[in-house]
C-alpha cells in the first residue's frame, strides 16, 4: 500500500513511509530520513525499483546470463534483507508537509474489524493504538514470524516508556480537529481486504465522502458503509 498510486483528481503527495515525527502543537510533520530502508524481500530479482537502491544489505549476488552481476533478493541468501532506497523512485515523496495533521489510522490485520472504523472518543483512539493487532517479521530476531500478536503501536523496537507515546498522541487526538480510524487490512468476512480498497478508503475520508454507519451498541464508533467501497469484500 506504500507505493500504491492513489486514484484522486488531486495532486497527492507524501512524506514517509516510516520515518518522521509530527509537532505536538502545529501538527505539521518532517521526515526523519532522506531515503527510504526497505526489505528486500518485497523486490523480486528483476524488479524496476532495483534501480534505486543505494546500499544493500544482507543479500547475495550471483551473475545473470550475461556474466554481469545481480541482487539475489527475497531472502533466498540471507534473512532479513535490507537496502537504502532512493526516495526519488516515485515522482510525489517530500520532506516536509506544512498542513497540519486531521487524521490518524491505526493500520491492523484483525478479521473482526470491517475495512475502516471511526473512533470519535480520543481516549478510544489511543487506547486501540495501544492494542494494534500485528505479525511478527524477520527484523524482530524471532522465531515467531508471520505470528498474530498484539503489540503497542505497532514498534516492538521502542526505546522509551510506552506513557510518552500514550501522552503524546492523546494530546494530538484530543484536539477537536483531529479524527482517528482504524485500517484493516487483513481480511473481513473471510474474504482478503484488497490495497485498492484501503487506498479507496483513505481516498473517500480525505474528500469527505464517506458514510460511516453506527457500530452496535458503541457511541463512539463508527463503521464505513461497505456498500460504499468499490471492490466486492
Amino acid at each position: 500500500m506504500t507505493f500504491a498510486q492513489p486514484k484522486a483528481t488531486t495532486e497527492v503527495k507524501v512524506l514517509h513511509d516510516d520515518a518522521f515525527i509530527i509537532h505536538e502543537e502545529t501538527k505539521r510533520a518532517i521526515a526523519l530520513e532522506p531515503s527510504y530502508f526497505d526489505k528486500t524481500a518485497d523486490y523480486p530479482m528483476g524488479h524496476d525499483a532495483i534501480e534505486a537502491f543505494i546500499t544493500v544489505q544482507n543479500n547475495g549476488v550471483v551473475r545473470d546470463e550475461s556474466g554481469k552481476l545481480v541482487l539475489k533478493t527475497e531472502d533466498v541468501r540471507n534473512g532479513n534483507g535490507r537496502t537504502i532506497k532512493s526516495k526519488y523512485w516515485t515522482d510525489n515523496r517530500i520532506d516536509a508537509i506544512d498542513t497540519p495533521l486531521k487524521t490518524v489510522f491505526w493500520i491492523m490485520r484483525d478479521d473482526a474489524f470491517p475495512p475502516c472504523v471511526r473512533l470519535d472518543d480520543p481516549v478510544l483512539a489511543v487506547v486501540m493504538g495501544a492494542t494494534i493487532s500485528t505479525t511478527r517479521s524477520n527484523a524482530e530476531n524471532t522465531d515467531e514470524v508471520g505470528k498474530l500478536v498484539i503489540e503497542p503501536y505497532a514498534n516492538p523496537f521502542r526505546l522509551y516508556p510506552l506513557r510518552k507515546i500514550i501522552h503524546s498522541l492523546s494530546h494530538c487526538l484530543n484536539r477537536e480537529d483531529v479524527t482517528g480510524y482504524i485500517l484493516n487490512t487483513g481480511y473481513f468476512n473471510g474474504e482478503k481486504i484488497k490495497p485498492e480498497d484501503t487506498m479507496k478508503v483513505i481516498h473517500d475520508i480525505l474528500t469527505d465522502t464517506a458514510v460511516f454507519e453506527p457500530f452496535g451498541s458503541l457511541p463512539k464508533m463508527s463503521y464505513l458503509c461497505i456498500r460504499c467501497v468499490h471492490s466486492k469484500l
